[in-house]
C-alpha cells in the first residue's frame, strides 16, 4: 500500500492477548502496596466503591486536591499526609505498579491465529509504525522485533518496563494541581515523547487504534489533530476504531465528539473513517 500507516495500541492490546494488565487486576493482586500507604487506601476505596472500575491517574489528580486542602498542624500530621510522605507513595505505587506488569507479562503466550489484534499486527504494511500508550513488550514479542524501538518504528509514547526506560505514570496538562505536587504531571517525566509522537500522527495517513478509547487522561495528545481534521483544508486520513463491544463503541463515539467539538459527522466527511467491532 502506498500510504503511511500508524497503529496505535492501548490496553485493550495487551487484554486481548491474554494478560491481566487492567489497573483493576493490578489492586487485586498481592503486588499491590495496600499497607501504610493513605494514597493507596484512597485508591482501593474509590475502587471498591465504583464497583470494581477506577482510573487510577484521574483519582490521583483528586488525590492530590484532597491534600492540598489540608491544614497540617503537627509533625505527625507532615508525615502522614505532607509532601514528602505523598511523592514517597507514589513512587512506590509506580514502582509496585512496574513490578506486576513485569511478572504478569514474563510469561510466554501464542495468540490465536484468528486473534483480531494478531490480524492487524499481521496486515500491516512493512513501512508502517506503531505506538503503543502501553508500558508492556508484548508488542515487540509478537512481531519477533519486526516492530521495536531500535528500528525506529515502534513508540512507546508513556515510556515502557525496559531496564533503560520508566514508565509515564501521571496526570495530564490541564489537572490543576498545586505546586509541590508538580512530580504528578506527565509532562513532568523525561521519558515522555510526544515530539515523536506528533510527527508520527500528522504525517500518517492511515490511521488504526487498537484497544485504545480516547480517554480524558490522554486528551491532549490527540484534540488538536482531530479538531483539524474536521476542517476543509484538512489532508484526507483514514482512520480505522476497533472497539469491544457495544458499551466500547458508545464511549468512543462520545470521545470523538468531545475531540471534535461535537463536530463528529463533519470528521466523517472530510475522511474515511471505519469501525469495526473486535467482540463479535
Amino acid at each position: 500500500m502506498g500510504e503511511e500507516t500508524l497503529l496505535i495500541v492501548g490496553n485493550g492490546f495487551d487484554l486481548s492477548m491474554g494478560f491481566k494488565t487492567s489497573y483493576g487486576d493490578f489492586m487485586q493482586s498481592s503486588f499491590y502496596p495496600k499497607n501504610n500507604s493513605t494514597l493507596c487506601s484512597y485508591l482501593l476505596k474509590e475502587y471498591r466503591a465504583n464497583m470494581g472500575w477506577i482510573d487510577i491517574e484521574n483519582e490521583l489528580s483528586k488525590y492530590s486536591k484532597l491534600l492540598s486542602s489540608f491544614e497540617l498542624k503537627s509533625e505527625q500530621d507532615e508525615l502522614k499526609w505532607g509532601v514528602a510522605a505523598f511523592r514517597k507513595q507514589y513512587e512506590d505505587l509506580k514502582l509496585s505498579l512496574k513490578t506486576y506488569l513485569y511478572e504478569e507479562t514474563k510469561r510466554q503466550f501464542c495468540p490465536k491465529q484468528g486473534n483480531p489484534a494478531k490480524r492487524v499486527i499481521d496486515q500491516l504494511p512493512a513501512d508502517s509504525k506503531i505506538v503503543s500508550f502501553n508500558y508492556t513488550s508484548i508488542i515487540e514479542r509478537m512481531t519477533r522485533d519486526r516492530f521495536c524501538a531500535s528500528k525506529g518504528n515502534l513508540l512507546h509514547i508513556h515510556g515502557s518496563l525496559a531496564p533503560s526506560d520508566d514508565i509515564v505514570f501521571g496526570v495530564e496538562d490541564s489537572a490543576k494541581l498545586s505546586k509541590e505536587h508538580v512530580f504528578l504531571y506527565k509532562a513532568h517525566s523525561r521519558h515522555l515523547k510526544v515530539q515523536e509522537f506528533s510527527d508520527w500522527l500528522n504525517s500518517a495517513e492511515r490511521i488504526i487504534f487498537y484497544g485504545y478509547s480516547l480517554g480524558d487522561t490522554d486528551r491532549q495528545y490527540f484534540e488538536k489533530f482531530f479538531r483539524k481534521l474536521c476542517s476543509s483544508d484538512s489532508i484526507y486520513t483514514e482512520l480505522i476504531f476497533y472497539y469491544y463491544g457495544q458499551a466500547s463503541y458508545d464511549n468512543l463515539i462520545w470521545q470523538l465528539q468531545v475531540l471534535t467539538n461535537h463536530k463528529l459527522t463533519q470528521l466523517q466527511i472530510q475522511n474515511k473513517i471505519e469501525f469495526i467491532d473486535c467482540s463479535m
